[in-house]
């Protein structure tokens, strides 16, 4: 038994605890991070990490943006209950310098990830979760959301022809559950036009990962960034909830992709992967087998 104790603190000193919280503060390009926890004061304006903080534009009947009984990350995520409910949003002017799809610049490489939690959907019609994109006046730079064509996927966007026009990419190895949790990364790259979307089922505990590599040359144009919605009326909304998003100016791995679901990624996860000699395995099961696990009578 002594020696059991002596593998279990040396495992826990060296290995900690194996899931945890994301650790951002060494993140490289991350041009954003939502919570939806702090507020600066105002319940209205969610913070983030880089100075583009989100501003709530009110169009609520009743309840609030944000919900405590199913977050996923910390104690509340953002909720969007009806078609018409509120959005989060910033204006195109207002964003960093390197934020994905500002205007007057060419940043068309960018990732966004986060848990989302669809609710519902009108058929053969689309819920936009996160976008930079306002169909009005041909202003279409890039959107995310919930795509029902038949099956329910999620789906991303790029617009392109100054705007006028729209080229898809979809994850059809997924069809989605409403009520249900999945962390969902999509990678641009504006050089190669290579995508990816990559969903984690959280109930399942399956990944599905869909790449390819699109046709045209996303537009850049001076749309707002919005979370919940499309466009400058509520159009299209998304509607469930939202935790945990980040908005990046470069590709994410893979491998950044499953650590991010995972709640393994950046510095606080250094601990839990390190190489345990075969030598102390042996020893701890051979203990087992000696009988020096047991506890004295």
């Amino acid at each position: 038994m002594k020696n059991l104790r002596i593998y279990f603190l040396i495992w826990m000193l060296l290995c900690g605890p194996v899931f945890g919280a994301n650790d951002y503060s060494e993140a490289i390009n991350l041009e954003a991070l939502y919570t939806f926890e702090s507020y600066g004061g105002s319940p209205d304006s969610p913070l983030d990490t880089s100075g583009n903080g989100l501003t709530l534009v009110p169009n609520y009947s009743g309840g609030s943006p944000t919900d405590s009984a199913t977050a996923k990350e910390g104690l509340v995520s953002a909720l969007s209950a009806q078609p018409t409910s509120s959005r989060f949003q910033k204006s195109d002017a207002n964003l960093t310098a390197t934020f994905p799809g500002k205007n007057a610049t060419s940043n068309r490489t960018f990732s966004i990830a986060g848990w989302f939690q669809p609710h519902n959907i009108a058929s053969a019609s689309f819920g936009s979760a996160v976008s930079k994109w306002d169909s009005t006046g041909n202003k279409r730079s890039w959107m995310v959301g919930w795509n029902d064509t038949g099956t329910e996927r999620f789906s991303t966007f790029i617009g392109y022809n100054a705007g006028a026009s729209t080229e898809i990419f979809a994850n059809t190895l997924v069809a989605t559950i409403t009520f249900q949790w999945y962390f969902v990364v999509y990678t641009y790259d504006g050089g190669t036009k290579d995508w990816r979307i990559w969903v984690r089922d959280d109930d399942a505990s399956t990944d599905y990962d869909a790449t390819g590599t699109g046709s045209e040359v996303m537009n850049i144009e001076d749309a707002d960034f919005i979370v919940f919605s499309r466009d400058t009326d509520h159009n299209a909304n998304f509607i469930g909830l939202i935790d945990e998003l980040s908005v990046w100016s470069r590709v994410l791995s893979l491998e950044e992709c499953i650590a991010l679901a995972g709640g393994t990624f950046g510095a606080s996860s250094a601990g839990n992967f390190i190489i345990i000699s075969k030598d102390f395995w042996k020893n701890f099961f051979q203990d087992g087998i000696d009988g020096r696990w047991r506890m004295a009578a």
